[in-house]
């Protein structure tokens, strides 16, 4: 019986074989110290996981790259091709500011000071520019990428194309001015009322109305406190009743800081684009 059924075994045990005259012949040389089932599915695991980091990056609709802390791009996955412009073949070997605009080579300086310090950068945005001259904005975190021996050796860079997200975001601030621009212009009376009446904006004919002296007069206070006595109920079933949805309008009596009375029209409705159960402060008023 030679070594190798003396020991029938000794494979599945997993142990470590540090006498080569113990080794199975069969063996690759050199390859692995474990020559367990246990040290193969290690491997297999790790490889794995590496295979599905792989698909991760490759798969992501952000931009992936990694560099060094030269500052020397490493890799560049599908989505930097397309946000950039550059192949994985023109951006690799290349330097970072290859997509930095000039005037902004000053932020990468500072971004790995920071990695070379082990720091991390959050959502930081900023502009960057495509193969073709075009500019666009973008949100980067940035995290430093470290050996087995836990040297900080690099950094992996998430980039997101927030370009669409911030001509929304422009659209909806212009739109919201001009929306401003006609409530504060209107000769008739624009409020904001919440479910507890609390005041919470009016125009300037409505500060006219009330004889207000300016808006902090009044706003963050109750408006039933200027509704006559009369038609405080009324008015405070007819509120509640537009938090919840409905549309109407009603006939009331104000009672201005002047003390005197005007007659006044509430007229109201809730905004289409708004749950029926939206939050009262978040609801117009005219």
């Amino acid at each position: 019986m030679n070594n190798r059924s003396a020991q029938p075994n000794q494979a599945q045990c997993g142990k470590q074989n540090a006498d080569p005259h113990l080794a199975d012949p069969g063996a690759h040389d050199g390859l692995d110290l474990m020559t367990g089932a246990g040290g193969y599915d290690l491997q297999r695991k790790l490889q794995l996981d590496a295979e599905l980091l792989a698909a991760i990056v490759a798969s992501s609709d952000d931009a992936i790259i990694s560099k060094n802390l030269n500052g020397v791009i490493t890799s560049w996955n599908k989505s930097a091709e397309r946000i950039f412009g550059y192949t994985a073949a023109e951006a690799i070997g290349q330097h970072i500011t290859l997509i930095i605009p000039p005037d902004r080579w000053d932020e990468e300086t500072d971004i790995l000071q920071r990695l070379r310090r082990g720091e991390r950068v959050d959502h930081f945005e900023t502009v960057r520019v495509r193969k073709d001259g075009t500019t666009l904005d973008i949100s980067l975190t940035i995290s430093p990428v470290r050996d087995s021996t836990g040297r900080i050796v690099g950094a992996s860079k998430v980039a997101r194309d927030i370009t669409q997200q911030r001509l929304v975001d422009r659209a909806l601030r212009e739109s919201e001015e001009r929306f401003r621009a006609i409530v504060e212009t209107t000769p008739e009376c624009v409020k904001l009322v919440a479910r507890d009446g609390t005041l919470l904006h009016m125009n300037s004919s409505g500060l006219q109305m009330v004889n207000a002296p300016s808006a902090e007069a009044v706003i963050g206070k109750s408006f039933y406190s200027l509704i006559a006595p009369e038609h405080r109920a009324d008015f405070r079933a007819f509120n509640e009743r537009i938090c919840d949805g409905e549309r109407g309008s009603l006939g009331f009596d104000i009672v201005s800081l002047a003390a005197s009375f005007n007659s006044a029209l509430h007229g109201t409705f809730p905004t289409a684009s708004r749950p029926k159960r939206a939050s009262a402060a978040s609801r117009p008023r005219l």
